[in-house]
């Protein structure tokens, strides 16, 4: 299952206007790539930590061109994101430190929303990022 979550940032060539095209094409690839990089960072803060897998999982991978995808790799990671209703379940779980309990309703998961919450808090950042990447370029 594949679930994708698109940030589109508008208005970037008019706030980059003063660096000639290549400079431009390059900030703009530097600075999309930068918040991916930030936003997978603070993913992997904001998720659950039963075990650690989800938060070592998350990677940043290039898709193409200015294009960036923000990803955990373990297959659990939609429930923990957007959370699952409670449900029937009629058998025997294994309950850490109290051993097999014969369980009838799952009581189901609550969203965590931490891949959400990175994006939109890295956005905040665009400004900063577009600062300190322009400062190490132009001068």
């Amino acid at each position: 299952m594949e679930v994708v979550q698109e940030v589109r940032v508008h208005g970037l060539k008019e706030a980059l206007r003063a660096l000639s095209a290549e400079a431009l094409s390059r900030s703009e690839g530097l600075l999309v790539e930068s918040l991916a990089k930030l936003s997978a960072s603070r993913a992997s803060s904001y998720s659950p930590k039963r075990t650690g897998k989800l938060a070592a999982s998350i990677s940043v991978r290039r898709l193409s061109g200015m294009r960036f995808s923000v990803t955990p790799g373990v297959s659990y990671w939609p429930y923990l994101e957007f959370g699952v209703r409670p449900f029937e379940l009629n058998s025997r779980v294994y309950i850490q430190d109290v051993g097999f309990r014969h369980v009838h309703v799952h009581p189901g998961i609550r969203p965590h929303r931490f891949l959400r919450r990175a994006a939109s808090e890295s956005l905040r950042e665009l400004g900063k990022l577009a600062r300190s990447l322009l400062r190490e370029r132009v001068v």
